[in-house]
């Protein structure tokens, strides 16, 4: 007989974020940091284009991809983050 679980887990994290609060306006962005570097291309942005997904923190910040990819798609785009977290935890014996 013995406690399951005998440890404390309170959340996941609750981070809350960096940088400095401003917004990025990705209409904006679409218009100035994307025509800088190539034409036109937000008919081709989607969740699972390759060319797009590359952008992310390497061609632009992840703040600017995340919000161009929710302007034009509706989703971060994002197969990593905080929001499927798995782990396990042990039971603190059971003895």
């Amino acid at each position: 007989s013995g406690s399951a679980g005998g440890g404390s887990s309170s959340g996941g994290g609750s981070g809350s974020g960096s940088g400095s609060g401003t917004t990025i306006n990705a209409a904006n962005e679409l218009n100035t940091t994307c025509l800088t570097c190539h034409g036109d291309n937000r008919s081709r942005v989607s969740c699972s284009n390759s060319r797009w997904t590359a952008h992310n923190g390497t061609r632009v910040s992840t703040a600017v991809y995340n919000a161009v990819s929710t302007y034009l798609t509706g989703s971060t785009c994002s197969t990593s983050g905080g929001s499927t977290g798995s782990g396990s935890g042990s039971s603190g014996g059971d003895d």
